[in-house]
């Protein structure tokens, strides 16, 4: 196993247990946090934990082109079509975007909306429902950005873009490398999420 292993499925107490049609939520959230969380520890450099995330990202993207079909059937026929990357890098790729955009609009962030759904957790063999899940991450923010960004997601074969985040982020990819800016702005958000 790679060192990632352990923080990635230490990562899925982070959300209640969800619904299958949720496979991509509590994967997407794993996925994204096995990269922050290891730069908050400082396990990685800032630019490592971005240099992965787009990785997969990329690996997201050749999964959605090599095999294409809407993110709610990825999900749900995950295991059978081997849609690993597309349902993990997608669901990453929307837990980015959303922490981005609440922390630049100052609503709140993706830690803050994982933490409100720990009132949802029930008995562990019971599965919370994806909108419920959704809901209450939406609450914490008084926002629909996890609500949005699941509706446009769904039904949609193409991997989300992720243009305004890494714009945001001050993140420009060369010949798959990640280049990052030194504007303030960029920095500071940079050091908000993989911050240690």
């Amino acid at each position: 196993f790679g060192e990632w292993v352990l923080v990635h499925e230490m990562s899925h107490f982070l959300l209640p247990f969800v619904a299958e049609e949720g496979t991509w939520l509590s994967e997407g959230v794993a996925t994204y946090y096995q990269n922050v969380l290891r730069a908050r520890a400082g396990m990685l450099s800032e630019e490592e934990a971005i240099q992965r995330l787009e990785e997969g990202f990329q690996r997201g993207r050749d999964n959605a082109v090599s095999d294409p079909m809407k993110l709610e059937r990825a999900s749900a026929e995950m295991h059978q079509r081997g849609a690993y990357m597309r349902v993990y890098w997608t669901g990453a790729a929307i837990a980015m975007a959303a922490d981005v955009e609440l922390r630049v609009s100052r609503r709140g962030s993706l830690d803050a909306a994982v933490a409100a759904t720990q009132e949802l957790r029930r008995s562990a063999r019971e599965r919370v429902p994806l909108l419920e899940v959704l809901r209450t991450m939406d609450g914490a923010s008084k926002t629909e950005v996890f609500r949005r960004a699941a509706q446009a997601a769904m039904g949609n074969a193409a991997f989300p873009s992720l243009q305004d985040a890494y714009q945001k982020l001050g993140i420009r990819v060369e010949g798959g490398r990640v280049k990052l800016s030194d504007t303030p702005e960029a920095v500071a958000l940079r050091r908000e999420i993989f911050g240690a």
